[in-house]
């Protein structure tokens, strides 16, 4: 490689003033690198430098080249290089190389400062800046994690910010002597969507099984959870389930929870649990409760079984005299 021969044979220390020692020698502001072409490749770039002075010219003028501060020796006014991320090269008129050009280089590795730099709240806007140390100076370009192009500016602008918009976003400062990628992941917090409610099993729930219900809702940070049961408070906590352990006929009734976070809260649609369970022990009342059996006296016999909520009437009739009983079910 041409560059690495040239580094072989240099011999000269560095100059005085130069990075190495910690500061940097005063530039001629009348000297300048040109990138003429450039082509990259994975871990460096090839391209080829001119030093340019806008008041001497060129063709009639000996120049020296630095790389990193020091020299590399050559006369001419162009200078074929492979530059690596952390190289710079700059020039200087022979005989003058305490005032060289301003060095060239490829990005560092962009920064990402946020406006405001508070918590990023939905609805809120955002401004994403990329910022990245240069020459000539980068071009930016903003992409997502699928790699959809966002912009071609230092800057994204997010005017009402959504929950969507979280994710892994990628700043690329380009120019023509490499590229650089930084990633700055966006976290937006928003209240509680609508929770939804779903009872498991889903079939029909009958007496002394187990159910659960489930209270579902997206929120950012996560959601505590507040189950009801016709408007009264069961329990309250970060788990988004109630369990039936072994559901009773009393359970029956009208559910809903209620999903919070500190940016707001809300209310499911509500539920109904309906618990099928078989026959209880009967219960018999005769009426009238005392008295005695007359032929043609109609008793009522009331025959009550606590099944369902359905209702039958059936009459018994005897030679001698005539009885209603009312079964309910």
């Amino acid at each position: 490689m041409h560059d690495a021969q040239l580094m072989q044979t240099e011999q000269t220390p560095p100059l005085l003033g130069s990075s190495r020692e910690g500061m940097s020698p005063p530039t001629d502001p009348d000297l300048q690198v040109q990138v003429i072409r450039s082509t990259v490749h994975q871990i460096y770039t090839m391209a080829q430098l001119k030093c340019l002075g806008s008041c001497r010219p060129p063709d009639h003028s000996s120049y020296i080249w630095f790389k990193n501060g020091q020299k590399v020796q050559t006369k001419t006014s162009s200078y074929s290089v492979n530059v690596y991320p952390a190289d710079s090269y700059s020039c200087a008129v022979k005989g003058q190389e305490g005032f060289p050009s301003p060095s060239v280089y490829a990005p560092k590795l962009p920064s990402v400062s946020v406006s405001p730099s508070a918590e990023i709240v939905e609805g809120s806007s955002v401004t994403l800046t990329c910022s990245s140390d240069a020459n000539p100076a980068a071009k930016y370009t903003w992409y997502k994690e699928n790699q959809t192009l966002l912009s071609e500016e230092p800057q994204l602008v997010f005017s009402s910010i959504q929950s969507s918009d979280s994710g892994e976003y990628y700043c690329a400062a380009e120019n023509q002597l490499g590229r650089k990628t930084t990633k700055y992941i966006i976290n937006v917090k928003y209240a509680p969507k609508l929770p939804s409610v779903s009872v498991s099993p889903s079939a029909e729930i009958v007496e002394g099984s187990s159910v659960t219900l489930t209270c579902s809702s997206d929120a950012n940070p996560a959601a505590k959870y507040t189950w009801y049961k016709e408007n009264q408070t069961l329990i309250q906590g970060p788990e988004d389930v109630y369990n039936f352990t072994s559901i009773s006929s009393k359970d029956s009734g009208i559910y809903h929870c209620k999903s919070e976070n500190e940016l707001g809260q809300i209310n499911s649609t509500s539920v109904s649990i309906d618990v099928q369970y078989a026959p209880k022990l009967p219960s018999v009342s005769v009426s009238p409760s005392a008295g005695t059996f007359l032929h043609d006296t109609t008793w009522l016999i009331k025959r009550q079984y606590h099944l369902s909520n359905s209702f039958m009437n059936q009459t018994w009739q005897d030679p001698a005299q005539f009885i209603t009983v009312y079964l309910h079910f």
